[in-house]
């Protein structure tokens, strides 16, 4: 999930090509086993957004965790959650949590 998140707040000044190049260093430095966040370049640790504490990061992980368990359906992720679907929303926006399918 830290990985997704690293992933999905960098702006990718280089588009496609930047996100190969990034995806070919990770294969050349970890050929197997699971990618950490420690494993990508540090280029896509510069910019892009703030920070967040450890509270907002195990939400933010949380989150993304029931929205894959729910196929994206944010209704159901609400439920999984037992928050209100508006709540929910909201913390998609302020994470920057992207379509989940």
């Amino acid at each position: 999930m830290q990985v997704v998140r690293v992933l999905e707040g960098y702006a990718w000044p280089g588009n496609l090509r930047e996100l190969e190049d990034v995806l070919r260093y990770v294969i050349a430095r970890k050929p197997v086993g699971v990618v950490q966040a420690p494993d990508l370049p540090s280029s896509c640790f510069t910019g892009g957004a703030p920070r967040m504490s450890m509270l907002e990061a195990a939400q933010c992980d949380v989150i993304i965790q029931a929205l894959y368990e729910a196929r994206g359906n944010r209704y159901q992720a609400a439920e999984l959650l037992g928050i209100a679907r508006s709540s929910l929303y909201r913390k998609i926006d302020a994470f920057g949590i992207s379509y989940i399918g």
